[in-house]
């Protein structure tokens, strides 16, 4: 506890300098915002109802029965119910931004339930797997609970926040890449995940949800514990951005670190973790598919030894960073990644629009093009000897109360992936 406390403080005096280092010689002062952020939160209200498309690189695709409502009754609160059916099925339920003392401090809520899902699991972890080489750890039911209280001064220059998060999931099958279950749980055992996360914003940019210049930094650490087999590690994610214009548009720069400290190792233990993974490929009859089950399930097994020796740190793939490769694409303890994006703001326009089941005012319609690259390993001396990399382009609605809807697509090595989703990129939070 006091070496992360030390670590916050070093931090904050690191940032604190770099804005003062950039700022006149007489007085420090922050970026002037485009408008004011907290007592003049947008107050424009807006909901969505109706079907929204949902694509999400590696969890597959869907259609979701969204109803949305964002700035309640002139407030910052929002809160979005979702009913997803395809590739995922379940629902989703959250409250966001609801005021506890004026618009300065608030909380967020969120619970999600579903009901088949499936988690891809890849042979090796670092950057070595290739395309086709996972196991599809098939689930019976997933739910998680979070919640998330956020103090904001300085027009949200300045953000603290500390959040909760519990998960339980049902594992009930193995199953090859092309979904072929090769061996069923032996009986049905509910696995519950714990992590707690505290962190910090400085955002030097002219708008907290819409930046064109400016600098944004984000520090969180997150204890992540492991009831099951007593991994318990803290995961350390650093985040800079960085924006400025550029022609008729802007550009940004991402850059970003994580790193997980293992503070008490789960179980290495190879033979107890066959013992525990309810698994059981004796009993297949056929020689080679009994081969086969007992390949696969070393596989399994071989990266729970790595993750409960080395902890996990935030993984590349999804929707946020390496946006070409499936969610959880790449895996490690340590993780960099670096990414450049052109935004071209194609209009800035205050559009009011009400279809009785949508209404907003669309603020900006913009198109992004983007180029991002990544690196993982369990040793930190290990980075960036293999990297990969993305192309990609999309367009977004950059709505008045917030919303900021994409359509995108990407290339890498895997080939071309496409991401139907509602929030910006690089975010700390998914994928």
């Amino acid at each position: 506890m006091i070496k992360f406390f030390l670590g916050l403080l070093y931090f904050i005096s690191t940032v604190v300098i770099f804005f003062i280092s950039h700022s006149s010689a007489h007085a420090f002062t922050f970026i002037e915002r485009r408008s004011p952020q907290i007592e003049g939160w947008s107050h424009q209200p807006g909901h969505f109802i109706g079907p929204m498309p949902i694509s999400i690189p590696g969890l597959g695709t869907g259609i979701s029965a969204i109803s949305s409502f964002t700035n309640i009754a002139g407030s910052p609160a929002d809160i979005y119910l979702g009913y997803l059916i395809g590739d995922l099925s379940g629902h989703v339920l959250a409250v966001n931004d609801l005021p506890i003392y004026k618009n300065y401090l608030r909380l967020g809520l969120i619970n999600n339930h579903f009901s088949t899902d499936s988690v891809k699991i890849y042979d090796e972890r670092g950057m070595d797997a290739k395309k086709s080489d996972y196991n599809l750890i098939k689930y019976e039911g997933q739910s998680s609970t979070g919640a998330r209280l956020t103090a904001s001064f300085k027009e949200r220059h300045i953000e603290f926040f500390r959040s909760i998060h519990q998960m339980d999931f049902t594992p009930r099958a193995i199953a090859d890449h092309t979904g072929k279950t090769i061996v069923a749980a032996s009986k049905i055992k509910k696995i519950n995940r714990n992590k707690s996360t505290t962190g910090v914003v400085f955002d030097n940019t002219d708008d907290f949800n819409a930046p064109r210049k400016g600098i944004n930094v984000e520090v969180a650490r997150s204890d992540q514990i492991t009831n099951d087999d007593g991994l318990r590690y803290h995961r350390w994610d650093i985040g800079l951005k960085f924006y400025t214009p550029l022609l008729f548009g802007s550009l940004a720069f991402h850059a970003f670190d994580s790193r997980a400290e293992v503070v008490n190792q789960g179980i290495t233990d190879w033979a107890t973790l066959i013992g525990k993974s309810n698994y059981n490929c004796n009993t297949i009859r056929n020689c080679r598919e009994r081969k086969q089950c007992k390949k696969k399930l070393n596989t399994v097994i071989d990266n729970q030894i790595l993750i409960n020796k080395y902890g996990e740190a935030t993984s590349l793939g999804g929707i946020s960073r390496l946006r070409a490769y499936p969610v959880g694409r790449f895996s490690g303890a340590n993780t960099q990644f670096l990414a450049s994006e052109f935004r071209w703001n194609i209009n800035n326009y205050a559009i009011p629009f009400d279809f009785y089941v949508l209404k907003n005012i669309k603020t900006t319609l913009q198109i992004a093009v983007f180029a991002e690259t990544g690196t993982v390993a369990d040793n930190r001396g290990e980075l960036w000897k293999k990297s990969a990399y993305v192309l990609g382009s999309g367009l977004r609605i950059i709505t008045d109360s917030g919303d900021v809807i994409r359509f995108e697509a990407g290339y890498g090595k895997d080939g071309i992936s496409i991401i139907m989703f509602i929030g910006h990129p690089w975010g700390f939070t998914i994928g």
